[in-house]
């Protein structure tokens, strides 16, 4: 079960606007994690495509159906 690490708001635009954010433990390894895993941390270009693709998809239901906004550690 993914924990909850921490939890706080923004405000946003527009008078009332709060948007609760929720910061959770990763599900599994990093893309940039998993560099370690390849000689030299190259990718093969394949495998790559077929990770990034999953990714796209995966981002894209977040927004598009969720309404949820995705922000690696380094985005906010």
């Amino acid at each position: 079960m993914q924990r909850c690490l921490d939890d706080f708001t923004i405000q946003g635009e527009g008078e009332g606007v709060v948007h609760q954010c929720f910061v959770l433990e990763p599900l599994s390894l990093s893309v940039a994690s998993c560099n370690l895993l390849f000689p030299d941390g190259k990718w093969d270009l394949g495998l790559f495509c077929r990770v990034a693709r999953e990714g796209i998809q995966a981002l894209k239901f977040l927004h598009t159906e969720a309404k949820l906004i995705h922000c690696g550690e380094d985005s906010y």
